[in-house]
């Protein structure tokens, strides 16, 4: 049962079988924390406890999808997101004839270690 409810918010990428803006607005509408907690009010206005797992499922799997690097998407392409704007170059890939984006680490070198008048 925590699998098909873990699984169930990918429904929400069915938008995309009516273009890239559509997709992105119903998939956005799943995958902002405001839809599970608004459930989450409605379940306890409306005293339904036994809903009250879906909506934890429901913000696990959008933390879980964070994780992965899966934002709120943007209107442009399926992988562009919030995530993904952050950072506007892949640091595994350098561009040709580019510097590379990677931070380059400085070296330090140790010659001499002195020891302890005690002789350890």
């Amino acid at each position: 049962m925590f699998a098909a409810l873990f699984l169930a918010p990918d429904l929400f990428m069915l938008g995309y079988v009516f273009g890239l803006k559509a997709s992105a607005v119903v998939y956005n509408i799943g995958y902002n924390y405001f839809a599970p907690f608004l459930l989450w009010a409605l379940v306890y206005i409306l005293d339904w406890p036994s809903i009250s797992p879906t909506c934890v499922i429901w913000i696990a799997h959008i933390g879980f999808d964070r994780l992965l690097g899966f934002g709120l998407k943007y209107t442009t392409a399926f992988k562009d997101t919030h995530l993904s704007k952050a950072c506007p170059y892949d640091i595994n890939e350098a561009k040709p004839g580019a510097k590379s984006q990677r931070p380059q680490l400085s070296r330090v070198v140790i010659t001499h270690v002195p020891r302890r008048k005690n002789g350890r």
